[in-house]
């Protein structure tokens, strides 16, 4: 499950929990989102199907809040809803495994700089500003808005809801024993950490240079298999 919780100056405004329902093997699992207020009370959700792994986090909580906010894929232009924004919000994103601790996936700070503009600093590592962005997003007053186009602007260069991304596609090779792998280089830079941590001791395929694992391996990762085509070393 994913939680993302979200306060100003350290106060609660709202929290999002994402449950995710894999179907099967080689179809897009379906994510539930359920959004709470301040006081913990359900104000709205929505159910989508969404490729794991296919863009950046981030992309499944904008599809999964414009659904359950404004039942479609999109902000609308007049959106304004959720807590007043005065200062600047914090959202912080942690993914609960069940049975083990809580790991921290990113934070976005959405601060106020001009009258019309927001920076969002994105970090995984709990420690605000090693990447700050300014974008022209209207602060408009009220919380959704404010994040959900920050967070366009940053998966899509304009504050609009771009498509839905296809299923992740990684180029595949052979060992010279006839066994597909992949680079590591080759996944999106979003996937090589996390993919990297769980496939710290798996098994590596021989013959080849640089950081190669299975295909099979990614696959099971993932959850299905990635498009790809035959690539050459």
């Amino acid at each position: 499950m994913l939680s993302l919780y979200i306060t100003e100056e350290s106060e609660p405004l709202a929290l999002v929990e994402v449950a995710c329902q894999p179907i099967a093997f080689d179809v897009a699992p379906e994510y539930a989102v359920c959004v709470y207020d301040a006081r913990d009370d359900l104000v709205a959700m929505s159910r989508l199907s969404w490729w794991r792994w296919s863009a950046p986090v981030q992309d499944l909580l904008l599809r999964g809040l414009c659904l359950a906010l404004y039942d479609q894929e999109a902000i609308p232009p007049r959106a304004s809803n959720g807590p007043r924004i005065d200062k600047g919000v914090l959202a912080t994103l942690y993914i609960c495994p069940p049975e083990r601790p809580q790991r921290l996936l990113g934070r976005w700070f959405v601060a106020r700089r001009g009258p019309e503009t927001a920076v969002v600093t994105i970090d995984a590592t709990a420690q605000p500003g090693n990447l700050s962005r300014r974008y022209p997003v209207r602060f408009g007053s009220t919380l959704w808005p404010l994040l959900l186009r920050a967070w366009c602007w940053d998966l899509f260069g304009c504050a609009e809801v771009g498509p839905r991304p296809p299923r992740l596609h990684v180029p595949t090779y052979l060992t010279p024993y006839g066994c597909q792998y992949i680079k590591a280089q080759d996944l999106p830079p979003y996937l090589q950490k996390p993919f990297g941590s769980t496939m710290l001791h798996a098994a590596r395929p021989s013959g080849v240079e640089g950081d190669a694992y299975y295909a099979d391996a990614l696959a099971w990762y993932l959850g299905y298999v990635p498009s790809s085509e035959p690539a050459s070393d």
